[in-house]
């Protein structure tokens, strides 16, 4: 793997949980970080953060509403926040710089590397208008667990968090379903049905989340409470057996798993359903609270799962 190193105007320091400068929303994680790498210009001043995500691998239409939303809320006084990587991300990311607004990139790696290395000058201009964030060390490589675990500080970081494009699998649904049991407000952007980067955006607004079509839309969302019970959180209080808000095949999976935890593959097979089809309803039923992702990459019947 080819690594760039990154050069910083001023050098990364530490923040720990009781420093003046650790973000006051990661306290809301179950799991906070112990500490955290930063380098930049932190505290940010103060206003709406909002989150903006999606897929490395999105059309040219869906990077080009990216970099302009994000230009517009960052316009408007919003610290856009996201995650570094390829696609959505980086142009959320270089929207925010084109109009002279700081914004925040929580990284996967360590600060002493560029990940992905094409975004070494990003991140370099990031850290002079801006911050760079990082749970793990700096001279920490990629590896997948990170990736999962930075998705849950981006979720609570951001006030609004956006998806812009996303298929049914997607480290930007992780994202949304950290911000939905954190009471975040979570918006979607609504895309054609037949394109496979739809669905998980689709699955979202079926799921109640907001719609997202321009910087208004956003710019008008209150903050959440934090008290304010998700989407999902809510559905979890349905009794286990009740499957009456279910459609035909939702609740075929859901009894299914009820005998014990399955990945999507597994799913497919048994049912014999096409696997983009499964992974759409498994997206479904897990933000309606029926079902939970593991970690180990399994489905698994939601009472089975806190069990």
């Amino acid at each position: 793997m080819t690594h760039s190193r990154l050069a910083f105007p001023t050098v990364p320091r530490s923040l720990l949980p009781d420093s003046a400068g650790f973000p006051r929303p990661l306290r809301d994680l179950e799991d906070p970080p112990n500490s955290l790498r930063v380098v930049g210009s932190w505290p940010l001043p103060e206003g709406p953060r909002v989150g903006i995500v999606g897929t490395r691998h999105a059309d040219p239409d869906a990077l080009d509403f990216a970099t302009d939303v994000a230009a517009q809320v960052a316009a408007a006084g919003a610290i856009v926040i996201s995650g570094g990587a390829r696609g959505i991300d980086t142009c959320a990311h270089r929207g925010a710089l084109s109009v002279g607004a700081p914004t925040v990139a929580v990284l996967a790696t360590g600060l002493a590397w560029a990940y992905p290395p094409e975004n070494k000058q990003l991140f370099e201009q990031i850290a002079g208008c801006g911050a760079l964030l990082s749970e793990a060390d700096d001279g920490w490589s990629p590896r997948a667990g990170l990736f999962l675990a930075r998705n849950r500080l981006i979720a609570a970081l951001s006030d609004v968090l956006v998806v812009v494009q996303a298929p049914a699998r997607s480290g930007a649904l992780s994202t949304a379903r950290h911000a939905l049991a954190l009471g975040r407000r979570v918006l979607a952007v609504p895309d054609a049905p037949w394109r496979p980067r739809a669905a998980g955006c689709l699955a979202l607004l079926d799921a109640g989340c907001g719609i997202c079509t321009s910087g208004r839309d956003i710019l008008s969302q209150r903050p959440a409470s934090r008290r304010q019970v998700s989407v999902a959180t809510a559905q979890k209080g349905k009794r286990v057996n009740d499957y009456s808000h279910l459609d035909g095949l939702g609740r075929r999976v859901v009894e299914l798993l009820a005998a014990g935890p399955l990945d999507a593959e597994q799913v497919g097979s048994q049912l014999d359903i096409p696997i983009n089809r499964v992974q759409e309803v498994l997206l479904t039923l897990e933000l309606a609270g029926a079902v939970e992702h593991r970690i180990d990459g399994r489905y698994a019947h939601a009472q089975a799962a806190q069990g």
